[in-house]
């Protein structure tokens, strides 16, 4: 569901689904990773800049970054406004911000920067006019962050899962979508970690495709000195990496 706004700036509605809500009755991250996804997704095409009109050149939207700033999670049946605008240009990035409100009440905040690939030869490709040339709307920033490097988990590991990327994790791009690597992280967590926690912050970064069928393990493993942030790899067999999350807990 969708508002109509001015043409940069759109918002869309989700209402939390029973599937959707966690055991204390909070949707889960990866659930609001999703709407901001859709709500991406379908402001690109209201602006003629989504998969509908990019197929047709052998182009599609990546996620490359994602900084999501929670200060609190909708629960069950609430309904949440999604609020999202194109926010910038870093070479050949675009970004993307987002609020997310609950009852008119900002309850998050996420910045994002994406790139286009080449479908065919699966490679980065240069933001076209089209895109370049997009007026950006007159609004601040949602969060101001420069993206900088997660670092590496080093030798302090922990193999938290293993998998074989399956048909629900596969995307229209053809590779394991990002919302499904947040999953995976919280699924590394124990129960009781997950039922006295949540996310406060999370930031994730994607750096080699997985495709259907590869195998693939999660690893985690704390911030050195901290016992509230953690770090998560999605490795391939060979150790190359594929994703990063970082995610900062405090107590619900």
């Amino acid at each position: 569901m969708t508002d109509g706004n001015n043409r940069t700036t759109r918002t869309f509605r989700y209402k939390v689904r029973a599937h959707e809500a966690d055991s204390t009755g909070a949707a889960r991250p990866d659930v609001l990773c999703d709407y901001l996804q859709d709500a991406a997704a379908n402001h690109a095409d209201h602006l003629e800049l989504g998969a509908t009109q990019l197929v047709g050149e052998g182009l599609a939207w990546v996620l490359a970054r994602l900084v999501l700033e929670v200060q609190e999670m909708p629960r069950w049946q609430d309904e949440v406004a999604v609020t999202t605008w194109p926010s910038g240009r870093q070479g050949i990035f675009a970004t993307r911000d987002f609020e997310v409100s609950v009852n008119d009440r900002i309850t998050a905040r996420a910045t994002t920067a994406w790139f286009l690939i080449d479908i065919s030869r699966r490679r980065p490709a240069r933001l076209p006019e089209v895109v370049t040339s997009l007026p950006l709307p007159e609004r601040p920033r949602s969060l101001v962050d420069d993206f900088g490097r997660i670092p590496r988990i080093g030798n302090a590991t922990e193999t938290a899962g293993t998998r074989r990327a399956a048909y629900t994790d596969i995307d229209m791009n053809r590779h394991v979508n990002h919302v499904r690597y947040l999953a995976w992280a919280m699924d590394a967590m124990e129960s009781d970690w997950l039922a006295q926690h949540q996310v406060r912050r999370l930031e994730m970064q994607f750096k080699n495709e997985a495709v259907m069928g590869q195998h693939l393990r999660t690893m985690r493993a704390p911030l050195p000195d901290s016992e509230s942030t953690w770090i998560y790899e999605v490795q391939g067999e060979d150790g190359g990496l594929v994703s990063q999350t970082r995610i900062d807990w405090r107590p619900r």
